[in-house]
């Protein structure tokens, strides 16, 4: 099996059905948002509200299953009293009022973009020590990119169990280089984030979608033992080739109604009324519908890091690459702006 071939390396099945850095020729803003007739469906049912947390540098980007699991980790900082730092530790051992992940940047590494730690409770020693944000955790995913022209792909390896390496898998996430999209394939399904420019009030959004049979992708072209996309294995694909008039056309950045479809998954938006002063600045939110929380699993608890599976802890770590892609954006303004 091709380490790119994950369609049969989870016990977790899904459900049962079935940018290269952008080029701007124009400093012209291109507002845009989604067709008016798309599904915008995320919300729709039992959802996941994750909290992006970036420290004052965005060197350090922690994400928690809810903004009152924020709250939660800062009292449980400042509590005091031998009565109230039990009642805090049983809550951690629960999962609960801690962060789920932890993102580290690579400024200046050729390859390497994040290392993604994911968190646990060490159980024998909670009770003890309390939660440890430097000791429990463990490197979950790390992420690099590489550019190819008119793309650029962003390699994610994961490491579900750090003891058991037959687990880990990889997704190659395809961004095009002018076109709104990125394509990856995901236990045999296509995917696709669309990047949608808001307002003033929310700069960025970034929706998910499963794709359709019959829609292109651009993982069309990609022959899943490589980190790169081959014109002959679809010779016409849309999506693929025709670079150079696409870059030199500003509606080529538009989003467009084929690149939806009615199946949306998640949606990551910027959150700018956070508090700039706050050591957790909570700067973005993830928003996806919970596939696994059904009328047969009504006990799901949304404040507990336990209750998040590894099909929405996949779709969250991609999130935070586009995530890491708009921090990049705003450090190059705030750069200028000085």
């Amino acid at each position: 099996m091709s380490e790119w071939d994950v369609s049969g390396s989870h016990k977790q099945e899904l459900p049962n059905y079935s940018q290269d850095d952008e080029i701007t020729f124009s400093s012209e803003k291109i507002e845009e948002s989604p067709p008016a007739d798309v599904p915008t469906n995320v919300d729709a049912g039992k959802r996941w509200r994750f909290m992006l947390c970036n420290n004052f540098f965005n060197s350090d980007l922690k994400v928690f299953v809810s903004a009152n699991s924020v709250e939660k980790y800062k009292s449980f900082k400042n509590s005091s009293s031998a009565q109230a730092v039990q009642y805090d530790r049983e809550l951690q051992s629960q999962g609960i009022g801690i962060p789920l992940i932890r993102a580290d940047v690579h400024d200046f590494h050729a390859h390497k973009f994040l290392t993604i730690k994911r968190y646990y409770v060490d159980k024998e020693k909670i009770g003890s020590r309390g939660f440890d944000s430097k000791k429990d955790l463990h490197d979950f995913c790390i992420v690099r990119k590489h550019r190819h022209g008119s793309y650029s792909t962003y390699e994610l390896k994961f490491s579900p169990d750090p003891n058991d390496i037959s687990q880990d898998f990889t997704i190659v996430l395809f961004k095009h280089g002018v076109l709104p999209i990125a394509d990856y394939v995901y236990r045999g399904s296509r995917y696709r984030w669309i990047y949608e420019t808001r307002s003033y009030e929310s700069p960025y959004c970034y929706s998910n979608y499963l794709l359709s049979p019959g829609q292109h992708s651009m993982t069309d072209n990609w022959d899943k033992e490589t980190n790169k996309l081959e014109k002959s294995l679809d010779p016409n694909n849309p999506l693929i080739g025709d670079y150079m008039s696409k870059a030199f056309s500003l509606k080529s950045r538009n989003t467009k109604k084929e690149y939806y479809s009615p199946m949306q998954l998640a949606s990551l938006d910027e959150n700018k009324n956070y508090d700039p002063f706050s050591r957790f600045r909570q700067k973005a939110v993830f928003t996806m519908r919970d596939m696994n929380n059904t009328s047969d699993h009504p006990t799901v608890d949304h404040e507990s890091i336990y209750s998040v599976n590894l099909d929405a802890l996949t779709s969250l770590c991609i999130a935070l690459v586009f995530k890491r892609r708009e921090d990049i954006k705003e450090e190059a303004r705030k750069i200028l702006e000085n």
